[in-house]
């Protein structure tokens, strides 16, 4: 029996409703249960968390990690997270309040996935807008970001909202200028800006311009008003730049921008570098199960946004078609928006996954204008590579489907399911490893009869299978399975290991400790700042000045070549605290364990 959700999408709010739950399926579950995630998200964390200590409002200005300035971003992402631990109590939570520094995350996600919902309405209809906002919700890449207290899924959610404003501009450029709509567009830009630098501001401008090229109407960018509009950025940053200069020198904050935007832009910074071509590839698994038809959408919505006049040069019949008043306009506002950004992302040196984020509100409405279309929405007939596209399709519906069950055999094959010490335990003789084998038997079934229906060009039938599948998959993997598996959460054990410690000797807290050879961001925020970080040079005068202190470190610190003679003496291993885990920070399987100091006799 299937279910009929028509009389729920007959109405706007059904169809936010609908948009809304399968989002926040996929980015709830979770969010209160995954310990602290490095290394981005550890030090966002623990930036927001020295904020809310900070004696005076001094300290919510220039963001700090530790001793160090933390300017890799600006500090609006820490202010919001600041206001969500403030609002809701968590000020003095330690690490299980994690899920208030991510909460404004994963409404963020929601938040996108309506904006694209609108967006995708108000361009192609009711049908196409609510298949695109849950496209973007439950993709992948958007649930696994939203799950980390982190400023991309806010951006990507005041840069959407800010270009559904610009859409209006451009359905309503015969009427005089909104002033409301206006400060409103100029202020989420100004918000983007504070949140993650030049990305907003970069897609408003060339979406711009590119709109005005393409149509040659140039006095589009008079109603949208750049000189107002860099008056209200200017007034709204400026202060923060002047009290910040004012903390730390205008040089300081000069070469963070520097090397955050050009050096980055030029250079793979922190190993991070990849040719051009990263994010397409990685496309197909991020956006799934949205990737079903987005290669032929953007030749469809290419096709559509252009009406080109008759000439022999090829060359010339693009430009004819980009500069043609002609033409769909939902469709050219969309691409404007999404081919200037992704190049420009392409061609960055350093690139992560998550960066094209803002490009995926204008790939869902694609995406869900030509799965709703059906065949009758395609450029072409259908061709052997697009036959083949559909079966790698549906294979990596079936991988992402066996995803959680894959992730717990291989952790049990490298006996990393359980730490009997402290209760962490995930057995393969679990009711959780049969609902996640069930999930990928389903999986399976669910993505050889989509592909079934997409060469018969039913794609509703085939995004229907698509969806089920990765909710499914995501809920266990995200809800059950990651946060039950102890090996990647090296800090937070082996930091309960050290509270064991503590009361053994009858310590209300943890004692002084420091860290060596592990030493992930993690360890600050999950410790309270308890865990000071040292280099092994460093190790023995810390040991002399702490002579009741905990040692964090790689189980073979004192077997290890060149362990020192004086650290044999001063160090004693506590074998039950040892922690074997997955470092997938490095990618690496290691072995920490604690050493308690010996005191001089």
């Amino acid at each position: 029996m299937r279910l009929d959700l028509t009389p729920l999408l007959r109405r706007p709010l059904g169809q936010a409703f609908l948009v809304v739950m399968l989002t926040a399926l996929c980015v709830l579950p979770g969010i209160a249960t995954l310990p602290t995630i490095d290394r981005d998200e550890a030090r966002f964390v623990q930036a927001t968390a020295q904020m809310l200590e900070s004696a005076d409002w001094h300290g919510y200005i220039v963001p700090r990690f530790g001793d160090q300035l933390r300017l890799q971003k600006p500090p609006a992402i820490y202010w919001v997270q600041s206001a969500s631990v403030a609002a809701l109590g968590g000020i003095d939570g330690g690490p299980e309040s994690i899920w208030m520094y991510r909460l404004p995350g994963a409404l963020a996600a929601i938040a996108t996935a309506l904006a694209t919902w609108w967006l995708g309405r108000r361009m192609f209809g009711s049908l196409t807008g609510t298949l695109a906002g849950i496209l973007i919700g439950i993709c992948p890449l958007v649930a696994f970001d939203a799950h980390q207290a982190r400023a991309d899924q806010v951006m990507v959610a005041v840069t959407a909202w800010m270009m559904v404003l610009l859409w209006r501009l451009w359905e309503t450029r015969h009427a005089a200028t909104p002033w409301i709509t206006l400060f409103a567009l100029y202020g989420l830009c100004t918000a983007g800006i504070l949140l993650k630098g030049p990305i907003t501001p970069f897609v408003l401008g060339s979406t711009v311009l590119c709109m005005a090229a393409a149509t040659r109407r140039w006095s589009w960018i008079v109603r949208v008003q750049p000189w107002t509009g860099g008056l209200i950025v200017l007034a709204i940053v400026t202060p923060w730049v002047i009290l910040a200069a004012r903390e730390i020198g205008g040089d300081t904050i000069a070469g963070a921008i520097r090397r955050e935007v050009f050096e980055r832009a030029g250079s793979g910074m922190e190993g991070h570098w990849a040719p051009p071509g990263y994010h397409l590839i990685l496309l197909t698994v991020l956006f799934f199960p949205g990737s079903l038809l987005t290669a032929l959408a953007i030749q469809w919505a290419w096709s559509r946004a252009r009406r080109a006049r008759s000439t022999h040069s090829i060359p010339a019949r693009w430009w004819s078609g980009l500069t043609s008043r002609g033409g769909r306009h939902p469709e050219l506002f969309l691409l404007c928006w999404l081919l200037p950004t992704w190049i420009a992302f392409e061609l960055v040196a350093t690139k992560l996954p998550h960066y094209v984020l803002p490009c995926y509100p204008p790939l869902a409405v694609l995406s869900a204008r030509a799965i709703v279309g059906g065949m009758s929405s395609l450029p072409r007939a259908l061709e052997p590579v697009n036959r083949f596209g559909f079966g790698v399709w549906a294979v990596i519906g079936s991988l992402i489907g066996w995803m959680p069950a894959a992730l717990m055999v291989a952790l049990d094959r490298h006996d990393l399911l359980s730490d009997p010490n402290l209760g962490w335990s995930l057995p393969l003789r679990s009711s959780a490893f049969v609902l996640v084998v069930v999930t990928g038997l389903y999986g399976s079934v669910l993505m050889w009869r989509a592909r079934k229906h997409a060469l018969q060009g039913d794609f509703g039938s085939s995004i229907r299978g698509g969806i089920t599948i990765t909710v499914m998959s995501l809920v266990c993997t995200l809800g059950v399975v990651l946060p039950r598996s102890p090996a990647p959460w090296i800090t937070r054990r082996i930091l309960e290991h050290a509270q064991v410690e503590a009361h053994r000797r009858g310590l209300a807290s943890l004692p002084a400790m420091a860290a060596t050879g592990y030493v992930e961001d993690s360890l600050l925020f999950e410790s309270g700042r308890r865990v000071e970080r040292l280099g092994h040079d460093a190790l023995a005068n810390w040991i002399d000045h702490h002579p009741d202190g905990l040692i964090i470190a790689n189980a073979d610190l004192l077997v290890a070549d060149g362990a020192r003679d004086a650290l044999r003496d001063r160090l004693q291993a506590i074998e039950s605290s040892r922690v074997r885990g997955f470092n997938y920070s490095k990618g690496q399987l290691v072995e920490v364990m604690l050493f308690a100091v010996v005191p001089m006799r």
